[in-house]
């Protein structure tokens, strides 16, 4: 058990790692989003391994010294995308407070199906006009 909490241990640290290598491999490149879940793998290693080593062992001290870091590493990459982080962007109440956002979604969404039908029109115009064939638009 003890030498699979290390070979855990070092390919926590490993992948922690990673996205300093400067590669566009995307086997390197992977590394670097699955920090929430390297921070939990590389917590409960530490974890378990606190339990484990021999208090003498000087490279058993080394390997909980690199989780230690890696942890931190890992926080400070999570930390921004908290709660307990400040907001970058301040709140805004553009819309006021009694229109509903979905109301103001659809519009838009209107507005923008009728500007592409209106461009899908105004080409088959034009497109019957440098042909000289007339075909019937439905729109």
């Amino acid at each position: 058990m003890k030498i699979t909490l290390f070979i855990i241990a070092a390919l926590c640290v490993l992948s922690s790692v990673m996205p300093f290598v400067a590669s566009k491999k995307w086997w390197v490149r992977g590394f670097d989003f699955p920090h929430l879940q390297l921070t939990v793998i590389t917590c409960s290693t530490f974890i378990l391994l606190c339990f484990v080593i021999d208090p003498k062992n000087l490279l058993e001290w080394m390997i909980l010294v690199f989780l230690i870091l890696a942890i931190i590493y890992q926080l400070v990459i999570i930390f921004p995308y908290t709660l307990f982080a400040k907001k970058e962007i301040a709140s805004t109440s553009r819309y006021g407070k009694g229109t509903s956002f979905t109301k103001l979604k659809a519009h838009r969404l209107h507005f923008l199906k009728t500007n592409f039908l209106n461009k899908i029109r105004n080409y088959a115009l034009e497109r019957n006009d440098n042909y000289g064939t007339k075909s019937r638009i439905y729109l």
